[in-house]
């Protein structure tokens, strides 16, 4: 090999180590691709799992939908901030601003309202102010700013990016899906565009 060859492949072995440095680096930098089982653990004095059982006996016997099913029957999943509730005598009322959404639908910035039955309290999801949330929703005939909501499909964000679910991630809920509790939230974003592929 003459010097010019020689010359032209120490160049390329350094740019190739130096962009693999930087991924190493860019890699720790970022944070781990999942919480540890003992983070998770802590979060969830914050951000509880709440049961899929319902406190009106006519609804008992509501067949529970999985994620999967889910995907296909929403208008889409919404990643938004609470910015506010009210409760009137039959219903509690969140705002929500959008961040994004998995359709392109809303506008970052829209503000949106969740409609919950006060009867449900306690059964589903309590949300805080400030609180960032993914949900799955079919957005109101009536008035398209009402994205009602369930607990499947449903995940608290927290501060630092991770989703953790607000329902039990298991085999009748998640079917074709692992669960996704500990990861960052584009990545289940990603998951939540499109059904599973069933082969």
């Amino acid at each position: 090999m003459n010097k010019g060859k020689r010359w032209v492949a120490a160049v390329f072995y350094l740019v190739l180590a130096s962009v693999l440095v930087g991924i190493g680096v860019w890699q720790v930098g970022k944070g781990p691709e999942r919480l540890s089982e003992e983070r998770i653990a802590e979060l969830r004095e914050v951000y509880p799992i709440y049961p899929m059982r319902f406190p009106d006996a006519q609804l008992a016997s509501y067949r529970i939908p999985s994620l999967d099913e889910l995907i296909e029957d929403t208008d889409c999943f919404i990643y938004g901030e609470i910015t506010g509730d009210a409760n009137t005598y039959t219903n509690y009322r969140y705002t929500l601003r959008v961040i994004c959404d998995t359709k392109g639908i809303y506008e970052p910035g829209e503000e949106l309202t969740i409609p919950v039955d006060v009867r449900n309290r306690g059964y589903e999801p309590i949300f805080q102010v400030g609180m960032r949330i993914v949900y799955g929703t079919i957005a109101s005939k009536k008035n398209s700013k009402d994205t009602g909501y369930i607990t499947i499909g449903t995940y608290y964000v927290t501060d630092d990016g991770y989703v953790l679910s607000a329902f039990p991630e298991e085999p009748k809920t998640m079917k074709w899906h692992r669960p996704y509790t500990g990861v960052k939230v584009e990545y289940l974003l990603r998951k939540l565009r499109k059904p599973r592929w069933r082969g």
